[in-house]
């Protein structure tokens, strides 16, 4: 009798947890979650409710380079409680690549709360006492970075693959405000990369859409190229793009990069910079790099030769654009790094500028 009675129960306690994990569905997976020195799986349930970690893109920095030797609020990370009445944070952990920064602080609801020194590729924050209520909005936490290059040479860690420079989210502890309970959670939030530097190019064109287009030998583009102000760049290459609607053509070989100050070609058939005259789309080449000093900017121009430029008003035109970002190619006078493409430009115009005939 009682060996039946066992059985019976253990049917029954099948049943109930095939029904519990039934209902539950997609929200069981599970989460690392320390207690009280003991390691323990969490469903994410409950891991939720006590504490959510997540980066916010839209209220921090997009991907760009960044200047060594300067201080920049870099990611915003949003913490979220459905545990009833909340949770506190105690203490957390943030990584960033070594070599990279020096060290990191943190700012919640406009007041800077702590600041950690980086310790290899780690900057630890204890005796926080950061309130995390019950559901949204929860609370924003402001990571900011002071950026160094810690290498031998500051070559070492600009604009080079080894110069990322991003932070992670690695830890967080935190007492739930309901049970007094602490526990641990591994995070893993992470912002988006972005590139350490010494100095670095700002590229500025305003869109235009205007009459003009002729046969014969006419400006089409104008854009500026300017350092910032930490220090001189050189310019090596410059991607354009060159789009014609109707039956005009580009005479071969006679698309002019000019410098705006004196109609100088820089690259062309009779090149400063260059000889190599595109013949339409393509990279500007500077065999002798352009330099372009701290502070300072220099507007180019671009200049074609058309032919059959014919019909009524408004039936042909040419566009004139900047090519990728990717294909701009810069060394920092600065650090000396040469050849760093200009994928983590800022801002990099994407308009055109467009005449009519």
């Amino acid at each position: 009798m009682r060996t039946r009675t066992i059985v019976a129960l253990v049917a029954f306690l099948a049943i109930f947890v095939s029904s519990c994990k039934k209902n539950e569905g997609a929200d069981l997976f599970k989460t690392l979650t320390q207690s009280n020195g003991d390691l323990a799986a969490t469903s994410p349930k409950n891991a939720f409710q006590e504490l959510k970690v997540a980066y916010v893109q839209s209220l921090s920095i997009p991907s760009q380079f960044l200047i060594e030797g300067t201080t920049i609020d870099m990611a915003t990370f949003n913490c979220m409680s459905n545990s009833p009445t909340g949770v506190t944070i105690k203490s957390l952990i943030v990584a960033l690549p070594a070599n990279t920064s020096t060290s990191v602080s943190l700012t919640v609801d406009g007041t800077m709360i702590s600041a950690a020194n980086v310790t290899g590729n780690t900057a630890q924050f204890y005796g926080l006492n950061i309130v995390v209520p019950a559901g949204n909005p929860g609370v924003n936490i402001i990571t900011g970075v002071t950026l160094n290059c810690i290498g031998p040479q500051q070559s070492e860690c600009t604009g080079v693959s080894n110069s990322d420079v991003n932070i992670t989210i690695t830890s967080i502890t935190f007492t739930n405000n309901s049970s007094g309970i602490t526990k641990t959670t591994w995070s893993g939030a992470m912002s988006v990369n972005n590139k350490l530097v010494c100095t670095k190019p700002i590229v500025n064109m305003t869109a235009s859409n205007e009459p003009g287009f002729v046969s014969g030998n006419i400006q089409i583009g104008m854009f500026t190229v300017s350092a910032d102000c930490h220090g001189a760049i050189a310019i090596s290459q410059i991607p354009v793009l060159i789009g014609i609607y109707g039956t005009a053509t580009i005479v071969p070989e006679t698309v002019e990069l000019r410098s705006q100050y004196n109609n100088t070609v820089v690259v062309g058939k009779n090149g400063t910079n260059g000889t190599g005259s595109l013949s339409g789309s393509g990279n500007f080449i500077l065999t002798t790099p352009r330099i372009i000093s701290d502070g300072m900017s220099e507007t180019y121009t671009v200049w074609a030769t058309f032919s059959g430029v014919t019909g009524g008003i408004g039936t042909q035109s040419e566009s004139f654009s900047l090519g990728q970002k990717s294909c701009f190619l810069w060394t920092d006078m600065v650090s000396n790094t040469t050849e760093i493409n200009g994928t983590y430009i800022l801002n990099w115009p994407t308009v055109s500028q467009v005449k009519t005939n």
